[in-house]
């Protein structure tokens, strides 16, 4: 094996060490300008270098220029637009080796980024406000999330100054909100109801281009979903482990004699046992909710479910027999624990609550 992992490493550092001549010949262009400014600094400067830099900046805007051309989306013109403004940095990096052409060029190509930008900020704008128009032709909240992401995109990369950008945003914000109201069915105990009603109030808000409210809210919403708690169902059992010790300790003493006459005493040993019972009790807790979905538009597109969740907590408690001695003190020290429904109700309705809310937001 240490043959070929030596081979992969020597293939793996072999760009690294490639000259920037290399580099350029293998139309590298952006790895041929780094490493040529790189000898330029360093004592390794030579008219090669100079003469590389210089020839990969002129391919490299080529091939810019060349992939500008083919744009046909936003999206790839901008990715288009970070490729020029590093070429634009290459420049201003090494602005003292550039030849004389270079020097057009990136004056040129600073005015280039410049319009190209000027292109993008429209595209993003007219695009949104097609999408926006539409969305309130066709009453269609998915354009007007377009619409509004575009118009997002434009403030926050490039604040162009457009007088109405910040009133078309909340216009396309407004209508492209979903509205969903949750009402929570529960019909039992006071504790558990009120438990619910704690933890599912939290839905209440406006998230992305949801706002929800629970149990109440305005007249035109877009989906009623109903939460049907199903009765709590509580089980436990029992299981006991029993374990049994033994341990020879020391019982008092006798007179003997050893091979010279004197008198030693010699210990007695006896054996005493004990036993430890290992009583633990599984308490369960299970809880199923259904779900029912009232579209109230044509935007709901939201269906019913079924939601199950168990919890459980096992209570663990010790009884020991015998002599006391003989138990090992490990289980001589243990408290025995108590349960905590109200903990273990709360961590149910938690996980109901991530799962709705996973589901339906």
């Amino acid at each position: 094996m240490k043959p070929i992992l030596l081979i992969l490493t020597v293939l793996l550092l072999l760009p690294s060490c490639r000259s920037a001549k290399e580099e350029y010949n293998k139309g590298k262009y952006e790895s041929a300008i780094k490493k040529s400014l790189k000898d330029l600094r360093s004592e390794k400067k030579s008219r090669e270098s100079k003469s590389i830099y210089n020839k990969a900046l002129v391919k490299y805007e080529t091939n810019i220029l060349k992939d500008y051309k083919r744009t046909n989306t936003v999206e790839r013109k901008e990715s288009i637009y970070i490729k020029m403004n590093y070429l634009i940095d290459f420049y201003n990096e090494g602005s003292e080796f550039l030849d004389t052409s270079n020097v057009r060029r990136n004056k040129e190509m600073v005015n280039i980024s410049d319009a190209v930008r000027a292109e993008i900020i429209d595209d993003y704008f007219q695009r949104g406000r097609s999408n926006l128009d539409l969305a309130f032709e066709k009453d269609d909240k998915s354009l007007a999330q377009s619409a509004y992401n575009d118009f997002y995109t434009l403030r926050q990369k490039y604040n162009p100054d457009i007088a109405d950008l910040d009133l078309l945003l909340e216009e396309a914000l407004t209508k492209a909100m979903m509205v969903f109201i949750f009402k929570i069915d529960v019909n039992f105990n006071i504790m558990e109801r009120n438990e619910i009603e704690r933890q599912f109030s939290q839905l209440e808000g406006s998230s992305g281009f949801t706002t929800v409210y629970v149990n109440r809210g305005p007249k035109e919403v877009d989906c009623v979903i109903e939460l049907d708690f199903e009765r709590l169902q509580e089980g436990q059992s029992t299981r006991s482990e029993k374990r049994d010790f033994q341990k020879k300790v020391e019982d008092g003493y006798t007179i003997e004699k050893d091979d010279k006459g004197n008198e030693v005493r010699v210990p007695k040993y006896k054996t005493i046992s004990g036993s430890v019972t290992t009583k633990t009790i599984r308490y369960t807790l299970l809880w199923d909710v259904s779900s029912d979905v009232q579209p109230m538009s044509r935007h709901c597109q939201k269906y019913g479910q079924n939601f199950s969740k168990e919890r459980y907590q096992d209570v663990i408690s010790y009884e020991t027999y015998g002599d006391i001695n003989a138990i090992p003190i490990e289980y001589r020290n243990k408290n025995s624990q108590r349960f905590d429904r109200r903990n273990l109700l709360n961590d149910l309705i938690d996980d109901l609550y991530d799962e709705v809310r996973r589901h339906y937001l």
